[in-house]
């Protein structure tokens, strides 16, 4: 349900940016994503920091507003507490949300929030276990621009994420995320947001 949520969120930003200006702003940013965790039971499992290729996708809407989504692919090793087995976890992390855009003359700040949503996949005694977490994210992206359309993205926020447990009990799949990247705003038609 939360997937279907998160797509129609999309699609109506999509719209509305279409509809709000004729001329389309499109910003296009990949970089690598670091993940800090802080569930305990994660922990005693795999590694609390992993990294991994992300990309963005945003779009202004109006004024400062724009929307935006995200995703990055984190694969892990580990080792069950006590019978010492090996087990891998893959995990897509994906974000839907909205920000506001506090333009400078080259650096922008952005502060944004939305829905976090993490897709799980494990292997561990030639068993698979599927599932995944949806929760809130928030957090602050700094844009330094060192050309007419390319700018470096920093990105700090912080996602909840909590996958039901069969035994009972949740872990916290979510944590500290720091984001690093390269963009360029994309023309769709002619796009005032590509120019100074």
């Amino acid at each position: 349900m939360s997937r279907r949520i998160a797509v129609f969120a999309v699609f109506l930003a999509l719209v509305a940016g279409l509809s709000a200006d004729s001329l389309p702003r499109l910003a296009l940013a990949a970089g690598w994503s670091g993940v800090a965790r802080t569930d305990k039971t994660f922990r005693s499992i795999y590694p609390s920091f992993s990294m991994s290729p992300t990309v963005r996708v945003e779009m202004g809407i109006v004024g400062g507003l724009t929307a935006y989504a995200t995703a990055d692919w984190h694969k892990l090793n580990g080792t069950t507490t006590g019978a010492d087995y090996e087990t891998k976890l893959s995990v897509v992390y994906t974000e839907y949300g909205a920000g506001w855009r506090f333009e400078g003359e080259k650096l922008h700040v952005i502060p944004h929030g939305g829905i976090g949503i993490a897709y799980l996949r494990e292997k561990s005694m030639g068993m698979k276990f599927t599932d995944h977490a949806p929760g809130f994210t928030a957090g602050l992206t700094a844009r330094m621009y060192f050309g007419k359309k390319t700018f470096f993205d920093f990105c700090g926020d912080y996602l909840t994420a909590d996958v039901k447990m069969t035994e009972g009990g949740k872990i916290h799949l979510g944590g500290f995320r720091i984001r690093v990247g390269v963009g360029t705003h994309i023309r769709l038609f002619e796009s005032r947001y590509s120019e100074e």
